[in-house]
């Protein structure tokens, strides 16, 4: 009986160290890009938008600015393409959209192509967090395009803050 006593009691004194182990690699370490549109370098590499487009109403914890995407029938309406990797990465999206109009899209392609592409759809009129419900992989080797739409056959707009792409594994 005391051996049992012994061992429970040797558990109990473990256990709360084999909780209190956490994951080495940080949220940081993870994240590939990173844009609240706050000043104007963060339009650097941006292909259809630029600091014009910062309107004065964030998200909840956006700071003071988001990117205003609005768009008729010309698509993609804005462009960052990030340069090729090393190693494949599977990656997920996130961001805070508000719907001005008709909506809009964020779209990750990997390559020249738009063979494979991940969207996510802005609908809501009040500031929504998004993130991807699938795990995009990106091929080692490829650049990645995130384009943000909005428009298509009829004029539309919407906001974007705080626009992450997150390494998963």
């Amino acid at each position: 009986m005391k051996s049992i006593l012994r061992i429970f009691m040797f558990y109990l004194l473990i256990l709360p160290f084999l909780f209190s182990c956490q994951n080495s690699t940080s949220s940081e370490d993870r994240l590939i890009y990173y844009n609240s549109f706050e000043k104007t370098s963060d339009f650097d590499g941006w292909q259809g938008i630029n600091p014009s487009n910062m309107v004065d109403d964030s998200s909840p914890n956006g700071g003071v600015k988001s990117v205003c995407v609005s768009g008729g029938c010309m698509m993609p309406t804005s462009t960052l393409t990030l340069p090729p990797n090393d190693a494949a990465n599977h990656i997920i999206v996130q961001f805070y959209g508000k719907n001005l109009g008709m909506g809009g899209s964020i779209v990750l392609s990997s390559g020249e192509a738009y063979n494979d592409e991940y969207s996510i759809f802005v609908k809501d009129t009040v500031w929504t967090f998004y993130q991807s419900q699938e795990i995009y992989k990106w091929p080692a080797g490829s650049s990645l395009k995130l384009c943000m739409n909005s428009g298509g056959y009829v004029a539309s707009a919407m906001l974007i803050d705080e626009l992450k792409i997150i390494k998963v594994f």
